[in-house]
């Protein structure tokens, strides 16, 4: 499960939702990579963490995790995300985050380009070890400076 501040709604994959027929939407989930998919939807589904439960319309995708949770349930939960402490606070219940280093990778940005504070921006990259180049976001590292 990973949350996306950037979703308005949540999405999970197929095997996620028990229902025998997923409406196709005309919605396509794009990622930074370009890479598109398509959505269906959206279905009611109850989800559950720390002990809280919401039943949501979501969208389904085939996506890599199992569930992006986004301000759809952040709101509806009255969610309190701590960046500094990689915690997510859920009805008063505290939810530990980690980073995700399993899919982690260098990432070399092609051109030299000024990001402004409290900003992210897409340029165009080289990812370590993929081939062609793409586009990548460009955002703040809280701890160092800036992550690409």
């Amino acid at each position: 499960m990973a949350v996306d501040l950037g979703l308005e709604q949540t999405i999970v994959r197929p095997d996620v939702v028990q229902e025998c027929y997923l409406p196709e939407s005309s919605e396509w989930l794009c990622c930074v990579t370009g890479h598109c998919t398509g959505l269906w939807g959206p279905v009611d589904v109850q989800i559950q963490l720390a002990g809280a439960e919401v039943v949501l319309l979501v969208y389904v995708a085939e996506i890599e995790d199992q569930c992006l949770l986004g301000l759809d349930f952040l709101t509806s939960m009255g969610c309190s995300l701590d960046l500094r402490a990689m915690q997510l606070e859920v009805r008063g219940k505290v939810v530990p985050m980690g980073r995700c280093t399993s899919r982690s990778a260098a990432m070399k940005a092609l051109r030299a380009t000024v990001i402004p504070p409290r900003s992210e921006m897409m340029l165009p990259c080289q990812l370590e070890g993929f081939k062609p180049p793409g586009l990548g976001v460009v955002e703040p590292n809280w701890t160092d400076g800036v992550d690409i």
